[in-house]
């Protein structure tokens, strides 16, 4: 009778070889496992008259408002900007369309918590030459951060380029001196999306100590660095990637 409800509600896995008694024939079993913010309802149905179980699950996930959560930080970082000296240069070489609108969405989020901000473009630079901007700009006491805007063209190597930013000034924490310190758990700069990843996780109250945790992504500025910050954590950490075998 019970079979007969829930069978065309869930999807059913039976496994074989399992011998059914009188007392696990009565049995019905509820597990409730929590899945980030959703819950997962686990029923477990023993049957007398054959001898295999089912297991079934519904999961029921919340979804988490981004936006929301980004508001609540730009008025954080507001009130700690008050008063202070800070300006932010965001560097744009032969950028597309693409760049350009990130480089303009940086520039009206950092006018929205009374953070100075400045786009500098560059065209037709050499990498020599790009370098010696981002040199002049580490050097200039008026500026306090420094960003370099993907994408770059091909003639113009980012890891190169990075390391002409003072480390102090590495905002998007891509410095190999930042990256290192991330290695041994030392978060004074953070690679920015995967610092986004936390802050969302740890705004939803999800515990990430001895957590599973699958990353499909596996590029320097967001899968590797998220990957050492989630094993910061005491996570289980798993990168999956586009040569990542079914």
């Amino acid at each position: 009778m019970l079979s007969s409800v829930i069978l065309p509600v869930f999807t059913w896995i039976p496994v074989r070889g399992i011998k059914s008694s009188t007392a696990r024939s009565r049995a019905i079993a509820f597990f409730l496992t929590f899945i980030v913010k959703g819950i997962g309802l686990h029923y477990l149905i023993f049957s007398q008259s054959k001898s295999f179980y089912s297991i079934s699950t519904i999961i029921i996930m919340k979804v988490i408002d981004g936006r929301a959560i980004a508001k609540e930080m730009e008025k954080e970082i507001g009130e700690k900007a008050k008063g202070k000296k800070i300006k932010i240069a965001t560097v744009v070489i032969e950028g597309n369309s693409e760049s350009w609108l990130f480089a303009r969405l940086k520039d009206k989020a950092c006018k929205r918590v009374g953070i100075e901000h400045e786009i500098i473009g560059l065209e037709n630079v050499s990498q020599e030459r790009a370098e010696e901007e981002i040199k002049k700009l580490s050097e200039d006491e008026t500026i306090t951060g420094i960003n370099i805007q993907l994408p770059l063209p091909p003639s113009i190597d980012y890891n190169s380029l990075v390391k002409k930013i003072d480390v102090r000034k590495d905002i998007e924490g891509m410095h190999p001196s930042n990256l290192g310190n991330l290695m041994l758990g030392r978060e004074d700069m953070i690679p920015c999306t995967p610092k986004a990843v936390l802050k969302i996780l740890e705004h939803e109250g999800i515990e990430l100590k001895g957590k599973n945790v699958v990353i499909i992504n596996h590029s320097n500025i967001i899968g590797k660095p998220l990957a050492i910050l989630l094993l910061n954590r005491n996570s289980t950490v798993s990168v999956c990637h586009v040569y990542t075998q079914n």
